[in-house]
């Protein structure tokens, strides 16, 4: 009987460890807005981390960044799985020290820009690195490195697979993205 017992309190604590947590689910409403995690207090910086990223739009705020296949453009999309997760890792060889290479991890890719168009392709050295800046409500701009400093930009969020894009800064929610931890 002892072992019968104990038999069943090791399956039911192998059964809560591999349950999803029982948190809130994740929510992006204005009443109900997720905090940004990575983020322990008042820090400034995003932490390295594993990210879904999400536009701050309101009318996009239900999907978040995708990649499906190597050099193709980035978009917003609902379905959650690994070609929606990103890793954020600083670059130590930044001359600004905050920079990032974001990396797509369903598909081991890095985002790279061309023509103010945002990609994800192999990643290696010439990957575009990012800055991340802390903007208003735990939201971030994301900021390219280059002269031209433009920030990427939802390029229409009343579309179901809007692309992203970089364009120059105008202040406007397209423009503002929520990094929501996955792991």
């Amino acid at each position: 009987m002892f072992f019968k017992h104990a038999l069943c309190c090791l399956g039911t604590l192998a059964l809560v460890r591999a349950a999803p947590s029982l948190q809130k689910p994740m929510s992006l409403s204005q009443t109900d807005a997720t905090p940004v995690a990575g983020l322990p207090g008042d820090a400034m910086e995003l932490l390295p981390g594993m990210y879904m990223i999400f536009n701050a739009n309101p009318a996009a705020q239900h999907v978040h960044l995708r990649a499906f296949t190597s050099d193709t453009p980035l978009y917003v999309s609902h379905p959650l799985d690994t070609y929606g997760q990103w890793m954020v890792e600083p670059q130590e060889d930044s001359l600004s020290g905050k920079e990032y290479r974001i990396t797509n991890v369903g598909l081991n890719a890095s985002i790279y820009v061309s023509e103010d168009n945002l990609f994800t392709g192999n990643i290696n050295d010439s990957s575009d690195r990012f800055s991340i800046e802390p903007a208003e409500g735990g939201a971030f701009l994301i900021r390219s490195s280059g002269p031209s400093s433009k920030v990427w930009t939802l390029a229409d969020p009343a579309v179901p697979k809007a692309t992203v894009q970089l364009r120059a800064l105008k202040t406007c929610d397209s423009e503002l993205w929520r990094f929501v931890p996955t792991g």
